[in-house]
């Protein structure tokens, strides 16, 4: 009982109001302080992921949607969607426009990259399958656009682009679902 009152006593004491008074006043502060910095932090995580979302969407939809054998005044729109605006492009002479301003000079897949990272899933294997997907298109059916300048493009190259390109799509589909 004795021990009961020691702390009562010292609890009472200037010293020990004192000393819990300071450790409340600097407790508190901090704590609101840590809250508010992640909810900010939180924040524009959100709001960076759904940019990077938009954007991605908005060029996968645009390659998707363009068909008739990839006709050649839309090829170097192509370039702009995979590529963004560091191909020596100029963005004004090209039907392709970005939704952001800020990530108009990025590629997709350095897009797809940053997206990941945000959401944590850089490791994932369906953001591996989409890495690959990505290159391949690149590597293979924008590569071969410059062999067919002013001519259509024949049957084939464009059909397996257009698979692949429905794959990327699928795959896309997939990434955003797990993260």
């Amino acid at each position: 009982m004795q021990n009961h009152s020691s702390i009562s006593k010292f609890l009472n004491s200037t010293f020990g109001i004192a000393l819990f008074s300071a450790i409340f006043l600097t407790l508190v502060p901090w704590v609101y302080k840590t809250y508010l910095l992640s909810y900010q932090e939180s924040r524009t995580n959100t709001q960076n992921t759904m940019e990077l979302l938009s954007e991605i969407d908005h060029r996968l939809y645009y390659v998707a949607k363009i068909k008739e054998n990839f006709p050649q005044y839309q090829r170097n729109d192509l370039i702009l969607a995979f590529h963004g605006e560091n191909e020596g492009l100029i963005r004004k002479y090209y039907n392709f426009k970005s939704t952001s301003p800020k990530l108009a000079s990025q590629s997709l897949l350095g897009l797809t990259i940053r997206f990941a990272r945000l959401n944590q899933c850089i490791d994932s294997l369906v953001f591996t399958e989409l890495r690959t997907e990505i290159d391949r298109f690149k590597d293979s059916f924008l590569a071969q656009m410059g062999n067919f300048k002013g001519r259509d493009i024949p049957p084939k190259v464009v059909g397996d682009a257009e698979l692949s390109l429905q794959k990327i799509i699928s795959v896309w589909s997939k990434l955003q679902n797990e993260c």
